[in-house]
């Protein structure tokens, strides 16, 4: 397996727009996750790194902020990365995450260090959660890390549970119960006692997201870590990497948020068509969630000075410039042009318009609207209309130029090449007869089909939308319910606990 050149085809599409897909061999995938198995296990559990030292929280499949990241603080092997886990799941681009980070780990062994999240773990994969790297009421030695066997699934409890799942809480005093029904809960002075017993100065964890990508608890001896900017797209929280440098001081850079996507921007996804639009719902379905990405303004990478400032010790050293994107030639500039929400709704009006148009010309030629003496509705609407022909066959002349024969893949494209034609071919007779009441019988019919197809897109693509939040909604109950059932079961041991044991008889005194 050559490592060098997966590594440059997974890094390809920096600078391109987010959501731009790397295409990865099945063998390859394969290979990566057998290699660094052999690694991971060759490496003690419980690792001991020197500074200098780069460490990244949660990613969830943001693999264009990771590019960010490695831009900020240099691809490796100029810097030695930690990542505290939570590779995959929730972005859009899970694959390409763990595959860039599996191939750094085999090519640097000894400079790139990955931990294991919860969401590393076949059964909590689709869960929302919080994770701490070194915190469990259980742990009195770090022998007992060196200890655990891999490969292991997670148990329900226990130190390897508390190690995924116990949450720092400002509010609790010692331990606590947590209130996800599993794991604990820790205050300030156990963190503290930690770092006293294991001659340690700061704990650094993360699966939890944080507004500015980083923040501290227990008077600064622990840090929370969030390394993907605008998670999900429903917060609109920063990114943050921390710097440990020889001295072991420690600093902060920050990945700057995503502007907003508009709700126009947003309304517009649903007017895809055509070219972008599988031939079956599957295909659409795929296409729309990559739509999403797609569909964001290519802003230029805004370079580390723009991030957020150092939180503690010196101020964040500044990242190298990104490197400038590629100009793109004609092919490639009409391809991004067909691909675009603006040209798309263009499109779609004047589909529209060009319907109405000819509706207007058979009203008129029906008598239902009177027209003028001399008919020169009739005539400035005809024209209208094959002005708009015109340009859709000018666009079916440069997307075949531009697609080739991936063009003539979806038979909708054919289709619809096709009613433009023969519309065209109508259209051209009658500028020279009149009267034709067939021809615009049939161009109208050929304008509602093009009609129609927009209308299926705009359903489609609303019930795809629907789909998605019902989904989201279904697994945030199952959550809650989880959550009640665990409490319940709390709560039922807490009342046997307090429930009175037979009362002994009462002895009375006499005098």
């Amino acid at each position: 397996m050559r490592i060098c050149v997966l590594t440059a085809s997974l890094s390809t599409v920096r600078g391109s727009k987010p959501g731009k897909n790397v295409q990865l061999q099945e063998n390859e995938i394969r290979g990566l996750c057998l290699k660094s198995r052999e690694i991971f296990l060759s490496q003690p559990i419980l690792l001991e790194l020197e500074a200098p030292l780069k460490i990244c929280g949660d990613i969830h499949g943001q693999y264009y902020d990771l590019l960010r990241l490695f831009e900020y603080g240099g691809f490796p092997p100029e810097s030695n990365y930690l990542f505290l886990g939570d590779y995959v799941d929730r972005g859009k681009q899970s694959l390409e995450t763990i595959c860039l980070l599996l191939a750094y780990k085999i090519k640097y062994p000894e400079n790139f260090f990955l931990l294991r999240g919860n969401h590393e773990c076949a059964s909590i994969n689709r869960i929302y959660g919080f994770y701490d790297e070194c915190l469990s009421p259980d742990l009195q030695s770090m022998e007992q890390i060196r200890r655990i066997m891999r490969p292991t699934d997670v148990p329900d409890q226990g130190l390897l549970c508390d190690l995924l799942w116990s949450d720092p809480d400002k509010d609790v005093l010692g331990w606590g119960e947590n209130d996800r029904g599993v794991s604990f809960t820790f205050g300030a002075e156990v963190v503290a006692k930690f770092l006293h017993k294991h001659d340690l100065d700061l704990i650094c964890r993360a699966h939890q997201v944080v507004e500015d990508g980083y923040e501290f608890f227990a008077k600064r001896q622990l840090v929370t870590l969030f390394s993907a900017p605008n998670y999900c797209g429903e917060f609109d929280n920063a990114g943050a990497m921390m710097s440990v440098d020889e001295t072991l001081m420690c600093s902060f850079q920050g990945v700057t948020r995503r502007p907003k996507v508009a709700p126009t921007r947003r309304m517009s996804r649903f007017l895809k068509h055509f070219t972008v639009v599988g031939d079956d719902y599957h295909t659409w379905n795929v296409n729309y969630k990559k739509w999403e990405n797609e569909e964001e303004e290519e802003e230029p990478a805004p370079t580390s000075a723009e991030g957020e400032g150092s939180a503690v010790g010196t101020d964040a050293e500044a990242g190298p410039v990104p490197t400038p994107k590629p100009a793109l030639d004609f092919r490639n500039r009409l391809r991004k042009l067909f691909s675009s929400h603006r040209f798309q709704v263009v499109i779609i009006c004047l589909v529209i318009l060009d319907a109405l148009l000819v509706l207007a010309e058979l009203l008129l030629d029906l008598k239902i609207i009177e027209p003028d003496e001399k008919d020169y509705a009739v005539k400035a609407f005809h024209y209208m209309s094959f002005a708009i022909l015109v340009f859709f066959m000018v666009e079916i002349f440069f997307k075949i130029f531009v697609f080739r024969l991936e063009f003539f893949h979806h038979k909708f494209e054919i289709l619809d090449a096709v009613v433009v034609v023969v519309s065209f071919v109508l259209d051209l007779i009658l500028l020279f007869k009149k009267h034709q009441f067939e021809a615009l019988g049939l161009l109208i019919l050929l304008r509602l089909w093009r009609v129609a197809r927009i209308i299926n897109g705009i359903i489609i693509s609303v019930k795809t939308r629907s789909e998605r939040q019902i989904l989201r909604l279904k697994q945030i109950n199952i959550q809650l319910a989880t959550k009640i059932q665990h409490l319940e079961f709390s709560c039922s041991e807490k009342y046997q606990l307090l429930e009175p044991g037979p009362v002994p008889p009462l002895g009375i005194l006499f005098l």
